[in-house]
């Protein structure tokens, strides 16, 4: 019983502290840890992570998520259907999602990201 007590106290003083902090200090300091952990000039406020998948070598598809001051910006994320690229290349694709999604900021002058991050293996 003093086990459980103890394990409840600890799990009480770890909500109480937490919340000392707000939800926007700690997105700041996560920002500014990935700033300097990547060297970076300034602060990543607006994020893209990409990442493509098939089924077999079949149905090539990617998706691209968003972070805009370190909070999922869940309306922008994109899927993507690849148009271009026969078979299972997966450097093909990701070339392909990414001209794509920066070819279109550009013709709408819109803003590009301060960080992109592409998943796959050392090729990427």
């Amino acid at each position: 019983m003093a086990h459980k007590n103890a394990f409840y106290y600890r799990k009480q003083y770890e909500i109480q502290t937490s919340e000392i902090k707000t939800g926007a200090d700690r997105q700041f300091e996560t920002l500014n840890q990935l700033k300097k952990d990547l060297r970076l000039t300034e602060l990543p406020q607006h994020i893209e992570c990409f990442d493509n998948s098939n089924i077999q070598g079949a149905f090539p598809v990617a998706s691209m998520v968003v972070f805009r001051q370190g909070k999922a910006a869940k309306k922008e994320y994109r899927h993507f259907n690849i148009k271009t690229v026969e078979g299972p290349n997966d450097f093909a694709s990701m070339e392909e999602i990414v001209y794509r999604r920066y070819k279109r900021l550009l013709d709408e002058a819109q803003d590009l990201p301060q960080l992109v991050l592409i998943d796959g293996g050392k090729g990427h």
